[in-house]
């Protein structure tokens, strides 16, 4: 029979069950196998524990296609016995537990060839097949794959009270949330104080965070009680389909033009910081903005096709490195100038940009529509504590984009570029390279920040089927070429206007989505329980947040130049 999950060798009930017993032959009446007891003295003086197949699962983090099929009972160690403390005590902790487990469960002669399969069609399923076409919603599918979390199918056997990968998973979700923050907005960041004013930037900021994270909670509780697991499934329960309709477009919007930010962002930073190159040279025409957004093509298409997020862990690993790297290097070229030459005269208060300065600030902290895949992709046991991760985030977030912003706009005053990244002088060796590192890591981040866009545009024009297909995949491969395509082109048009498009991707986007539909669907579903200073904030929120919206737009297209 085939595995369940399509992984693997297609073998027989037969070939299992005759592996399994030369296996358990060989344990016990041979003396090999563990210790060199038979069957029952093995399974007395290790703890191991005579187990109907079919009631055998395996535990986080493997293959489903490893557990026994054809074989009566199978011998499994139990927690707290010998064979469980031993391996614990071996040095490896948990996984030394899980490797005797699976011993215990996968004594079978094709294991070798069923691993080599396993690679190859990890492999093959890169970019031609997902699991989309087995699953009903692409946007119920986690964040990350299930590998026995909580309840249901995949659940492990070895349950832990304190348990090291729930903390591990904790931490892989504070760095996903970092990651997804901070992108190439956090460099805007002085330029954005330029707009709005030193003083009331600083307060706007931290304002716009704390209800931002305060409208993340709220959107935790209505998806708790509605018991969905995607903001967009959030807009259906409570508005139907035109809720879904505006999550979903503003999602997609917010994401795309996120990625058209990386396209300005290489343009704009990769010729600032090399030399002028000489008129007419071959090096002029490779810094030309057509060529620079033709190598970003040649690299962008290919990694939308990967299907998996898990084969950009590498990349995603990579991206964080190197950004992290270059923003200690251009605070420390902005610390040094302020130290050398002092601050430059900055306005508290800039009259002129304020609002146009609102909308941008509130994208800095459009994360929203990562938070329910985020929470949904932690152990059942610790999700509880995901608020807590949130505000920890965000009071984070909130104190390096106000040191980013104030050094930077201190540093080169009234003369701040689009990107603080353009003021370094041209063939500085430091800033080239945090312009180089930079730049990595938003080319290494750019599909991590199209791929929500992707699926949610692939399910509502492909749906979900029960058979793969070539054809399928490439039209979605087609699909995701043309959504790379239109990110370029609108980065092309926008150019220098980066600020009129900050506002307007606030106005359209963010703004909505961070302030207007949580409050929306809290009124909705939670009216009633709500006390009176409840419903009047959530009201203030959606009032103030429909107005900013509309005013942010307004004023963006007015005086786009």
């Amino acid at each position: 029979m085939p595995n369940n999950n399509g992984y693997g060798p297609q073998t027989s009930q037969a070939e299992d069950g005759r592996g399994d017993s030369e296996g358990r032959q060989q344990l016990g009446s041979e003396g090999g196998g563990i210790g060199g007891y038979g069957e029952t003295g093995a399974a007395v003086s290790l703890g191991l524990k005579e187990t109907p197949s079919d009631q055998v699962s395996t535990p986080r983090g493997r293959s489903k296609s490893l557990n026994v099929k054809g074989a009566d009972n199978v011998l499994v160690p139990e927690v707290g016995t010998a064979s469980y403390h031993v391996a614990l005590a071996s040095g490896s902790g948990e996984a030394a537990a899980d490797d005797l487990y699976m011993e215990g469960i996968s004594l079978r002669r094709g294991f070798a060839a069923e691993f080599i399969s396993h690679l190859e069609d990890d492999a093959r399923n890169l970019f031609l097949f997902d699991d989309d076409d087995f699953a009903e919603d692409s946007e119920t599918a986690p964040l990350w794959p299930d590998k026995g979390r909580g309840g249901g199918k995949g659940k492990p056997r070895l349950e832990r009270k304190v348990s090291s990968r729930s903390q591990a998973a904790v931490s892989r979700v504070v760095v996903t949330f970092l990651k997804s923050m901070v992108g190439s907005y956090i460099l805007y960041t002085p330029k954005m104080f330029q707009n709005g004013g030193l003083t009331a930037s600083i307060l706007s900021l931290l304002c716009a965070a704390w209800v931002a994270c305060d409208n993340m909670i709220v959107l935790i509780r209505v998806a708790e009680k509605t018991g969905k697991n995607s903001y967009g499934q959030l807009g259906y329960a409570v508005f139907g389909k035109v809720g879904q309709l505006l999550v979903d477009v503003s999602l997609v919007l917010s994401q795309l033009s996120f990625c058209s930010s990386y396209f300005i962002f290489i343009v704009l930073n990769i010729p600032s910081a090399l030399p002028v190159p000489p008129p007419g040279s071959r090096m002029e025409y490779l810094l030309s903005p057509n060529a620079l957004v033709a190598m970003q093509l040649l690299v962008y298409i290919p990694m939308a096709w990967i299907r998996h997020l898990k084969y950009l862990a590498l990349a995603m690993f990579g991206a964080n490195v190197c950004m992290w790297l270059g923003l200690i290097l251009i605070v420390g070229i902005d610390a040094e100038l302020l130290i050398r030459e002092g601050p430059e005269p900055v306005l508290q208060y800039n009259p002129d940009t304020f609002i146009i300065f609102l909308g941008a600030v509130v994208v800095c902290f459009e994360g929203i529509g990562l938070v329910l895949p985020l929470r949904d992709s932690m152990e059942p046991h610790m999700q509880h504590k995901f608020p807590g991760v949130i505000r920890v985030a965000m009071l984070f977030l909130s104190i390096v984009f106000c040191l980013f912003g104030c050094l930077g706009y201190m540093a080169y005053g009234e003369s701040i570029e689009t990107f603080v990244t353009m003021n370094i002088p041209a063939g500085h060796p430091v800033g080239a390279l945090s312009v180089g590192l930079y730049s990595i890591a938003i080319m290494m981040s750019y599909p991590l920040q199209l791929f929500p866009a992707v699926k949610c545009l692939e399910g509502h024009l492909f749906g979900a089927v029960r058979q793969r297909s070539l054809l399928r995949k490439w039209l979605k491969n087609t699909l995701r070429a043309a959504v790379v395509l239109a990110t370029a082109a609108f980065a092309m048009f926008v150019g220098p206007s980066f600020d009129n498009f900050a506002g307007l991707v606030g106005g359209l986007c963010a703004v909505p989505l961070a302030l207007v539909y949580p409050s929306a669907l809290q009124l909705k579903m939670m009216g009633d329980s709500m006390t009176m200073p409840e419903r009047a904030w959530a009201w203030t929120v959606l009032v103030l947040g429909t107005f900013g919206a509309v005013l942010c737009s307004w004023q963006s297209i007015a005086t786009w130049k």
